[in-house]
């Protein structure tokens, strides 16, 4: 009885190496990955525009950062793996190519290029088989550096996530310091913590047992031990494998990109795109501007920040006007307006109502800095309300404007917006102009 033959790679992986079959796995994950990065995206972006509202100006920073952060993320998932999956659809579409012409090109049958053209390109040509097996090679390269990126920037989102907790320390004791203030100069000792440690264990010489190296060798362990051990070993395999000259640019070049392409699309996302090429289109809008993210039954909920009506075209005899609150801006211009109310004067015991005198004076400060007219006609203090949005939950203020005595046609609230620090008091922001007919 004769032995059993060894086992032998056949097909794909004898004539082109891919003894691990992992382009099976590649094209699953990536195919995975690629059907949940279409809706990621836009559930980031929603999500954000929920929570921005909540957080006051102090506190922007880090929900400004974090949605960068996970947009990139995002961003270097999407663009790797879609890189992945065409670059895999074309490696199918070469090995079928070699499958049905195993014999390649015919040089001495081609009659289109002369004997030099075809000397060059025949030189220069790689085969179908070595073309196979390169771009097998850059998709499982590529595979591995996406995620490396990706545990880059989940590092550096706790290594701010740190500076984050440490700052609110500095903040909490020393009051005078704020947050943002203390953040910065966190960030830079932790940025710069690790490459000082390791130009102090490459270029300083100390003996291996002497007190430099034992301090230095503790510290590492809290610091660039703590960091690769979260990057992963693809990312070492990565930098110690392929050109430092090029595998470095590329990941700054990666990093900047991706955040700046984040910045640039929350940007857009809140100032719109401008009239490029539309000559006699406004930049700014204009008063007479009919915008749809002031109604209701018109605008998404992508940007709760702008006070909104129930429509364009009001057949009721109230005119619903709800203004946001908005943490960032709105807190420090309460205390700016009105001192004499604080935070604590609108605490109460569950179950019981706030004192009125605090609340009325909320309300009438609001009205105060909002300063909202209908026709250049001021709306009464005394009508507002506290609101809460019941789709999004979010907390506003609300009045109640009556129609039965404006005439048919059409009618234009302004709302002034909140004052910033920034601002000039010689040339105040335009208001909001939301325009309504009847």
């Amino acid at each position: 009885m004769s032995e059993p033959l060894p086992e032998t790679p056949s097909g794909i992986e004898s004539r082109y190496g891919v003894l691990s079959r992992t382009w099976e796995l590649e094209l699953l994950v990536s195919g995975a990955i690629v059907f949940w990065l279409i809706q990621a995206p836009g559930q980031v972006d929603h999500l954000f525009a929920r929570v921005e509202i909540h957080f006051s100006s102090q506190t922007y920073i880090i929900a400004m950062l974090g949605y960068m952060y996970a947009k990139a993320i995002l961003l270097v998932l999407e663009i790797s793996f879609l890189t992945h999956v065409a670059a895999r659809a074309y490696w199918v579409g070469l090995i079928g190519l070699d499958s049905v012409f195993p014999n390649g090109v015919k040089w001495d049958s081609n009659s289109q290029y002369g004997p030099i053209s075809r000397s060059l390109l025949r030189d220069r040509l790689p085969t179908l088989p070595q073309t196979i097996a390169s771009l097998d090679n850059f998709c499982s390269v590529i595979f591995g550096f996406a995620f490396a990126m990706v545990f880059l920037l989940l590092y550096t989102t706790f290594i701010f996530l740190i500076a984050t907790a440490l700052a609110w320390i500095v903040s909490t004791v020393f009051p005078r310091v704020g947050l943002q203030h203390a953040l910065m100069p966190i960030l830079m000792i932790l940025a710069v913590y690790p490459p000082i440690l390791i130009a102090l264990d490459k270029h300083a010489g100390f003996a291996p047992d002497s007190t430099p190296s034992r301090v230095i060798r503790q510290f590492m362990r809290f610091s660039i031990i703590r960091v690769l051990s979260v990057v992963g070993a693809g990312f070492l395999i990565l930098m110690t494998n392929l050109p430092k000259r090029r595998i470095r640019p590329v990941i700054i070049l990666v990093t900047l990109v991706t955040l700046g392409a984040v910045a640039g699309q929350a940007y857009m996302r809140r100032t719109g795109l401008s009239s490029i090429g539309q000559w006699f289109i406004p930049s700014e809008r204009p008063a007479s501007s009919v915008d749809y993210q002031y109604y209701e039954d018109r605008a998404s909920d992508d940007d709760p920040r702008v006070p909104r009506i129930q429509s364009d075209v009001i057949t009721q005899p109230y005119v619903r006007l709800v203004i946001p609150y908005y943490a960032r801006r709105d807190n420090d211009a309460i205390k700016d307006a009105c001192p004499g109310i604080t935070p604590k004067q609108l605490e109460s015991d569950e179950g019981h109502d706030p004192d009125p005198r605090a609340t009325d004076a909320v309300l009438q400060c609001v009205a105060k800095i909002r300063d909202v007219t209908v026709d250049n006609a001021s709306v009464r203090a005394t009508d507002f309300r506290f609101y809460r949005d019941p789709r999004t939950g979010l907390n506003g203020f609300v009045t109640y404007i009556p129609t039965a005595a404006l005439t048919r046609g059409a009618h234009v609230i302004a709302i002034k917006q909140t004052p910033r620090e920034e601002d000039d008091p010689k040339s105040p922001r335009q208001p909001f102009r939301i325009w309504f007919w009847i």
